[in-house]
């Protein structure tokens, strides 16, 4: 049950990474954002239980999806300080 839910959350995480490249507005929205927080508390919370290759995976997929959250944050100040 737990090597289900952990792919699942990588194809959330790994979907969540194609709309911020190719279509970030729909991130953006309330349900957008609950996804992504909900996808990076579900993948750190896997991570603690996967075991071998899994584990690794989600792990993988969790930081590239904080990555893009942290570059989203840094660039939503850069450009909400722009006069």
């Amino acid at each position: 049950m737990i090597r289900f839910l952990s792919i699942f959350v990588m194809l959330v995480q790994l979907v969540i990474i194609y709309f911020w490249i190719f279509d970030w507005t729909k991130l953006v929205t309330t349900i957008g954002l609950s996804f992504w927080g909900g996808a990076i508390i579900l993948g750190v919370t896997f991570y603690y239980f996967g075991k071998g290759k899994m584990k690794r995976l989600i792990l993988f997929t969790t930081l590239i999806t904080i990555f893009f959250a942290a570059v989203a944050i840094f660039i939503e100040l850069a450009t909400s300080s722009m006069p």
